[in-house]
């Protein structure tokens, strides 16, 4: 069934995980350098509402089974052994014994309805473990990206850090060698107290989600995680050459185009500057457009306030038309 496929999807990486570094038990974080897969089959493996949302599925899918036990025939078996006790005298033993069996032919319907309800609340199961399952990923996703992005302004900040260090030492030199002013160093100063400031920032920024991240992975939140970047190249070998060759015929088609409209542009600006109107450049310019470039101009000038480009433009259109 299509929930037993979902469940197999879902608990693979679960159990090799499991087996092979012992996630459910480990009380600290991996020393290695994790990556997205293995935060979330991290995750996964040491998450008690997605284990409490499978145990529940599988208590609904037992329970499924077991409703279908009321099609089957009963059998009852009894024993019995009795000793007596009569006037301070044991009497002869007695035995017996009995078998029964039943089964029920027709029951108005009621397992078939028991056994339908317990389908039911199965599926119910399956749907709420998946919705788990699902919410739980999204959120460890979000949480990755998050502290991948603190790293970044962590890095970007202590980088911002050393150039307003070095503006500092600088101002501080020239102002010992006569060629500044005190106010270049205070406003140096200045400029690195920000840049402090924002690095601290940055990194209680990192804390917070390094923390998020942790927490979601069921450990302390005082441990150290490192995390590894996404990878440079997206996608396979055969996808990144069609985009590197779209992204080709893009930039040739654009180039084509740059070269026509600069030399629309000089034919505008020859018209312009000379006194009588020499319309034979404009409309060679024109004449390298297609019909929608043609229409794309005549909107862009209708706001032009040079006559003169608009009567080529209606001028080049009539003969198109003729």
């Amino acid at each position: 069934m299509k929930y037993s496929l979902l469940l197999l999807i879902f608990l693979s990486p679960i159990v090799a995980h499991a087996a092979i570094d012992d996630c459910m038990t480990r009380t600290s974080v991996p020393d290695e350098k994790l990556n997205l897969k293995q935060i979330v089959d991290l995750g996964l493996c040491r998450n008690p509402q997605t284990a409490a949302a499978f145990l529940s599925y599988e208590s609904a899918r037992m329970s499924k089974n077991a409703g279908y036990a009321d099609y089957l025939p009963s059998v009852n078996a009894s024993a019995n052994a009795s000793l007596p006790y009569r006037n301070e005298e044991w009497g002869d033993w007695s035995y017996g014994a009995s078998l029964s069996a039943s089964y029920l032919i027709f029951d108005f319907g009621k397992r078939f309805s028991d056994v339908k309800q317990s389908i039911y609340s199965w599926r119910a199961a399956g749907f709420d473990y998946d919705e788990s399952v699902q919410n739980y990923v999204y959120g460890i996703i979000g949480a990755y990206y998050a502290l991948l992005n603190a790293d970044a302004d962590v890095e970007s900040a202590e980088m911002l850090r050393a150039v307003a260090q070095t503006a500092r030492d600088t101002a501080q030199k020239k102002f010992q060698s006569g060629s500044v002013a005190k106010a270049d160093v205070l406003k140096a100063d200045t400029t690195l107290a920000s840049r402090d400031l924002d690095l601290e920032r940055a990194k209680n920024n990192r804390e917070i989600a390094k923390g998020t991240l942790l927490a979601k992975l069921s450990f302390p939140a005082n441990q150290e995680i490192e995390i590894a970047d996404l990878p440079s190249e997206i996608g396979t070998p055969q996808e990144t050459k069609s985009l590197e060759e779209f992204l080709k015929s893009a930039r040739k088609v654009f180039d084509d185009k740059f070269i026509k409209m600069r030399y629309l542009i000089s034919a505008v600006a020859d018209l312009t500057n000379k006194s009588q109107g020499d319309y034979s450049k404009l409309l060679i310019a024109l004449e390298q457009f297609d019909e929608d470039d043609i229409k794309s101009i005549k909107k862009a000038s209708s706001d032009n306030k040079n006559s003169e480009i608009k009567d080529a433009l209606k001028k080049h259109l009539a003969t198109e038309q003729n």
